[in-house]
Parts: C-alpha cells; sequence; structure tokens
C-alpha cells in the first residue's frame, strides 16, 4: 500500500504531533522514497532491442524476382539462424496444449496465420505479419 506524503502529514498533525518532529518524519520519508526510487532505477534492466527478419517463402528451392514471406523480430542476443526451429517447436507447444485437435499448424503458412503470442513468448520472436507479404529483388546496381 502506497501513501501520500501530504495523507501522511494530516494524520501526524491529527494526532497532535509537534510540527518541528512532523517536519523530521516528512524529510525522512522523502529520503526514503528518493532512495528507494534511485534503487529501483540502478536495478533496471536494459530494455532489449529487436531486429527484423524476413523469412522467405521458397518451397521450389529457388529465388525468383518475386516472391512471398514474413516478417518477425527477435531480440538482438538471438541468432537469427535458430527463428524458424523457434517457430517450429512454438507451434508444436501449441498443438499439443490445443484442446481440438482439428486446428493443427503443420505448414509454415498455418503457423503465421495462427500462432498465438504466448507460445511465442519465451522463444523470444514475434510475428510481425500473420499473412505472407510481396517481398522484391534488386541487383543494388538499378534504381
Amino acid at each position: 500500500m502506497k501513501f501520500n506524503i501530504e495523507q501522511i502529514q494530516a494524520t501526524l498533525e491529527a494526532q497532535k504531533i509537534d510540527q518541528p518532529k512532523i517536519a523530521a518524519v516528512i524529510h525522512e520519508l522523502e529520503q526514503v522514497a528518493q532512495e528507494e526510487a534511485e534503487e529501483k532505477e540502478a536495478n533496471k534492466l536494459p530494455k532489449l532491442k529487436h531486429e527484423y527478419t524476413i523469412i522467405v517463402n521458397d518451397p521450389e528451392g529457388k529465388i525468383t524476382e518475386e516472391f512471398d514471406g514474413w516478417v518477425v523480430t527477435s531480440e538482438e542476443s538471438v541468432d537469427k539462424a535458430t527463428i524458424i526451429s523457434r517457430l517450429r517447436d512454438a507451434a508444436k507447444e501449441q498443438n499439443e496444449a490445443a484442446k481440438r485437435k482439428k486446428n493443427k499448424l503443420t505448414t509454415l503458412g498455418e503457423v503465421f496465420e495462427g500462432i498465438k503470442t504466448k507460445f511465442l513468448k519465451d522463444k523470444k520472436v514475434k510475428v510481425k505479419t500473420k499473412i505472407s507479404v510481396r517481398v522484391l529483388t534488386v541487383n543494388g546496381k538499378q534504381f
């Protein structure tokens, strides 16, 4: 339970405590509050940065001029090569936890459309597009 300094001061005055004692108590409470705020700030974990990664759907194994893909983000510390396995593990967990076994996630498209956030959270991956988006390739020389 948190208390407001003004409430404490009003309560102390209602108890007819001397004004110098009230001022000393209020000053000490403000110092304690400031120390707690500084300690909380010092113990605060740095915000994790996320990077975007595009996962490309290329079932034939060849890249054409246009293709579909999905966008995901992951923490900087996560190895990008493990994102697919992390998605696979999350889909497996969701399939095992499902009450109805009809709606199993079996393909990559189904995973992106139907995966629930709670299964991805501990995998440190966030799906940004549920439906595939068009990805264009360029050679870098033409503009």
